[in-house]
C-alpha cells in the first residue's frame, strides 16, 4: 500500500516547491526529504468522501452533529481515552490553537518553556504573543534524547507555562506515563499550566504507547490543554483542522467565547467532512501505516549502522521525522563547504549540513539549527516515503560523505 508514492510536484505542495528548496539547501533540483508531511496516497474513503463532496457541489453554511462523535469513538478505540463528545473543542490548526491558548491562558512577559530541540514554530508563535521563551535542553548521549527529571525539577520552578510537544519533535520521544504524571505533577505543584501540543499522538510506533496528557491529568489535576489533528495522522495538514480537550470546563468556556470574538467557532466545509469521515474509518489504516513507517525506521536505521560508520540516527518510538546525528562528521563537511563557496550556494533557510546534502546528494533536509543553533550537527530526515526512494537517498548520502 504504501510503497507508492504520490507525484507531488506541480501540485502548489510546500515540501516541493523547488523555492522553498533552494531556500534550504542553496540549490533546486534536491529530493525533498523536509516538510512534515507524507508522500504516501490517502486512505480510499478520503477519495469517497471526496466524491461525494463534489458529486453536490454545495459548499455553503454547514453542520457537522456527528463530528464530535467521531472524534469521541477515535479516542477511545486509539488511546483507550473515554471523553465525552461535549468536551471536546473543534477548532483550527495546532498552531492557531496553540496561540490563542497563550493568548487566553497567559500574560505578557509570562515565561514559557519549551523543550530543545525545539520545532521551530513555536519559538516565534511565544515570542510574537509577547511571551518570553525559556529553553530546556532534553538530555542527549548515545544517539538518544531524554528527560532529566532533577534537572526539570529545578527549572521549572522559572517557567509560567510549558509547551509541551508529545511525542515530541523532532527527537521522537514517546513520553511514557510515569514521565508524564511527573511533568504534570511539578507543574501543577508550580502553578504552571500546559499546553500539549500531540499532533504526532496518532504515530507512534509498534511497541511505544501515547499517553494523551488530559488522559493522565485526570488524576493530577493541572490546568491543561491536550491539543490533537488529523494532520500528520492522514496527512491533510493543509486543512488546518485540529480539536482541544481542556482540563476544566472554565477553560473551555474562555476559549469558546474567544472564537466566538473571531468568528472562528465552525470548521471550514472540507476539513470537516474530511476528518469526520477519517476518524470513522481510517482506524486500520493508521494502524498499516504506523508498521511501515517503523519498518522505515528500521531500515533507515541498519542502512546507517551499516554504511556510516560513527553516525547515529537518533533512537525513536514515532511519526516519520527523525534527527541524525553527523557530529563525528561535522568539522570535514563544515570545512568542505566554507572551502568551496562556489561549490555550495548560500541557503538563508538552512545551514552547513542542509547545503552539503542538498549539492552533493541531492537530498532536502531539515539543518539541524532550525531546531536550535547548538543542534547544527544534525539533519532531520523525513522518512514518510516508499522505502525504495528512501534507501536510495541513503546511498546518495552514504556517496556524499565518502567523496569529502
Amino acid at each position: 500500500m504504501f510503497d507508492k508514492t504520490v507525484n507531488r510536484k506541480g501540485t502548489r505542495s510546500e515540501k516541493w516547491s523547488e523555492e522553498n528548496i533552494k531556500n534550504l539547501t542553496g540549490v533546486s533540483y534536491a529530493e525533498p526529504f523536509w516538510v512534515a508531511d507524507m508522500d504516501f496516497y490517502p486512505p480510499l474513503c478520503v477519495t469517497d468522501e471526496m466524491e461525494k463532496m463534489l458529486s453536490s457541489p454545495s459548499f455553503g453554511y454547514s453542520a457537522f452533529p456527528r463530528l464530535e462523535k467521531a472524534i469521541s469513538s477515535w479516542l477511545e478505540k486509539k488511546h483507550s481515552w473515554c471523553v465525552d463528545e461535549g468536551d471536546i473543542t473543534v477548532t483550527s490548526g495546532v498552531l492557531f490553537s496553540l496561540a490563542l491558548s497563550t493568548l487566553l491562558f497567559t500574560k505578557k512577559g509570562d515565561k514559557g518553556m519549551v523543550f530543545f530541540p525545539c520545532y521551530h514554530p513555536f519559538i516565534p508563535l511565544l515570542e510574537n504573543a509577547g511571551r518570553t521563551v525559556l529553553p530546556f535542553a532534553l538530555g542527549y548521549k548515545d544517539g538518544e534524547f531524554y528527560l532529566e527529571k532533577d534537572k526539570f525539577m529545578r527549572e521549572i520552578k522559572n517557567a509560567d507555562f510549558l509547551v509541551l510537544c508529545s511525542p515530541h519533535n523532532p527527537s521522537g520521544i514517546v513520553f511514557s506515563s510515569s514521565e508524564l504524571e511527573f511533568i504534570l505533577t511539578e507543574c501543577k505543584k508550580n502553578g504552571v499550566k500546559v499546553f500539549s501540543d500531540e499532533i504526532h499522538a496518532d504515530l507512534a510506533h509498534p511497541g511505544a504507547h501515547h499517553y494523551p496528557a488530559n488522559l493522565i491529568n485526570e488524576k493530577i489535576g493541572a490546568e491543561c490543554v491536550t491539543i490533537m489533528a488529523p494532520s500528520k495522522t492522514f496527512n491533510i495538514a493543509g486543512e488546518h483542522f485540529s480539536f482541544i480537550i481542556f482540563s476544566s470546563p472554565e477553560m473551555k468556556e474562555k476559549y469558546r467565547r474567544a472564537q466566538e470574538v473571531l468568528h472562528l467557532s465552525a470548521p471550514s466545509f472540507f476539513s470537516a467532512s474530511l476528518s469526520e469521515r477519517l476518524y470513522t474509518d481510517a482506524l486500520e489504516y493508521n494502524e498499516s501505516l504506523c508498521r511501515y513507517l517503523k519498518g522505515n525506521y528500521d531500515a533507515l536505521c541498519a542502512f546507517v549502522d551499516e554504511n556510516m560508520k560513527g553516525i547515529k540516527v537518533v533512537k525513536s518510538s514515532s511519526s516519520f521525522i527523525i534527527l541524525i546525528d553527523f557530529s563525528s562528521v561535522y568539522e570535514r563537511i563544515r570545512k568542505e563547504v566554507e572551502d568551496n563557496p562556489l561549490s555550495f550556494p548560500p541557503a538563508p533557510g538552512g545551514g552547513i549540513l542542509s547545503r552539503f546534502f542538498g549539492v552533493r546528494a541531492s537530498v532536502a533536509m531539515n539543518d539541524g539549527t532550525w531546531f536550535g543553533s547548538e543542534y547544527k550537527t544534525f539533519v532531520r530526515i523525513n522518512y514518510a516515503t516508499s522505502r525504495e526512494k528512501l534507501i536510495a537517498a541513503l546511498k546518495r548520502m552514504k556517496d556524499a560523505l565518502e567523496s569529502l
